[in-house]
């Protein structure tokens, strides 16, 4: 028999409030003009603006995490503890703060995917496996119960009023294809725009939104909610009657499409001569002063039909007596024993066999300027975008990023804010076809508290502009200027 202390406060809030995780945007695989089909993360209008014409990706994957409730005091964190089989691990600290509570996560794992230049026009696809997990305004007053337990002294007998707070995760399979073209190349300017179709495939998905929680642990046993609205959905890979890993159904749960959309703005360096070719490698690289982008990404939904439910609680109370020691054998039991404590009808509660998430949307512009042909500063914006309650959040971002850039060998020092109030500092370098890379590179110091981390990797092989293979020559490298 499984037991769950205080399911309502339980899975979701436990993970919340043990381990935040935030996004993770691989900022030193996207910025460059080496980035080639990782580009299209951040644009798709980018990529008929990179120096390859030709780039295949091996390999790429990224994961991140970052905590504002827990954390490891630097006195006590070891950073070599990230590498080893048997950290020696101490007990957390806690952010105590009053505030409330932000998480996401972000995980990619991108197999095979290619770009290919051909004059206006650039062709790209990628496949991915994905997970976001994103938790917002959780109130702290639930990650404490969540991590402290329902006894925990300061806040037993204490009349709690909580606001909104969601969250919502998914894992699913991705494939995308994406389009760009130059639409105006006359004189300084050029105008670029691109779209990236993607069809998602999701092994599982979940969500819910509370609203207007007023409770009361009036002691170690007993949880008073005299209101609560609450909506709740999952389709997890789970025999929901015996909770068997995994379900005897469909590997897929749900499908859907997204889209990122995108439209980039450069500023040449001289009046370049549109110049003819036959072959691809014959294509020359237009360097700039600047270029300024902006972009939609991630815009789209997942529909789930297998092993999924979905139940509403609007206007609930309840007095809870003995929830210390609640338990429970599957998972259909749980849902239909909530329903019947709130409603006295176990049915009541569920309101369907399908539903619908939407994925972690946001607005984003870039900026990149040119110091010279190897220094640059590129620096980016991106803001989530609620589309529902059921929406995956994206947590917003602003990051300055100097970068020194040569053929084979890039460095790159994201200076970041993260949520608009954390900072963090980077590090990022590409050596020939490997490029390794963190945005918090604090986490492998231990020079600070042990709050999170995050590292990315990209393994792929590039055919630059102007430059054939085998001919000993080079092609358009000389830029043709207007008098």
């Amino acid at each position: 028999m499984l037991k769950y202390k205080a399911i309502i406060l339980g899975v979701w809030l436990a993970l919340s409030g043990t381990v935040l995780l935030n996004a993770q945007e691989s900022i030193g695989l996207v910025s460059g003009n080496y980035a080639g089909i990782n580009g299209a993360l951040l644009n798709p209008a980018s990529l008929v603006n990179f120096k390859q014409y030709l780039d295949i990706q091996l390999a790429a994957g990224s994961v991140s995490f970052e905590n504002d409730y827990l954390y490891f005091p630097a006195a006590e964190y070891r950073s070599r503890d990230l590498f080893s089989l048997h950290p020696i691990i101490g007990d957390f600290s806690q952010h105590i703060k009053g505030s409330d509570k932000q998480a996401s996560l972000s995980a990619r794992a991108s197999g095979p995917g290619f770009l290919l230049v051909t004059g206006d026009f650039a062709y790209g696809f990628s496949a991915a496996a994905r997970t976001m997990v994103s938790f917002n305004k959780v109130p702290e007053s639930m990650a404490n119960f969540a991590y402290f337990g329902l006894n925990y002294p300061p806040q037993l007998g204490v009349l709690f009023t909580e606001d909104d707070f969601y969250g919502s995760g998914m894992a699913w399979n991705e494939y995308a294809f994406s389009l760009a073209r130059i639409f105006d190349d006359r004189f300084y300017n050029r105008i670029s725009a691109g779209i990236t179709v993607k069809y998602n495939q999701a092994h599982s998905g979940f969500y819910f939104y509370g609203q207007n929680a007023t409770y009361t642990m009036l002691d170690e046993e007993t949880l008073d909610i005299t209101n609560m609205n609450a909506v709740s959905a999952m389709s997890l890979p789970l025999d929901y009657n015996s909770n068997a890993f995994p379900d005897p159904g469909a590997f897929f749960k749900g499908s859907g499409l997204s889209l990122d959309l995108g439209i980039t703005l450069l500023r040449k360096d001289k009046n370049y001569h549109r110049r003819d070719f036959r072959r691809l490698c014959q294509q020359h690289y237009t360097s700039y002063l600047y270029k300024v982008g902006f972009s939609i990404l991630d815009l789209g939904f997942v529909r789930f039909t297998e092993n999924a439910m979905a139940h509403q609680y609007p206007e609930v109370d309840y007095l809870w007596e003995q929830i210390h020691a609640y338990q429970f054998n599957d998972i259909h039991f749980l849902m239909r024993d909530l329903s019947d404590r709130f409603y006295s009808d176990a049915s009541k509660s569920y309101t369907g066999n399908r539903f619908t998430l939407f994925t972690p949307a946001a607005v984003s512009v870039q900026g990149d300027v040119a110091f010279d042909y190897q220094l640059y500063l590129h620096a980016l914006w991106i803001h989530p975008l609620m589309m529902g309650i059921s929406s995956m959040h994206r947590p917003a971002q602003f990051a300055l990023v100097p970068r020194y850039e040569q053929r084979n060998f890039e460095v790159a020092l994201p200076v970041s804010l993260y949520q608009y109030k954390y900072p963090r500092i980077g590090l990022s370098i590409r050596w020939y076809a490997l490029t390794l890379g963190t945005e918090k590179i604090g986490a492998f110091t231990g020079l600070t508290d042990f709050s999170g981390m995050d590292f990315y990797f990209s393994l792929k092989f590039s055919f630059d502009k102007g430059k054939c293979l085998g001919s000993g020559r080079k092609y358009g490298c000389e830029n043709v200027r207007f008098k």
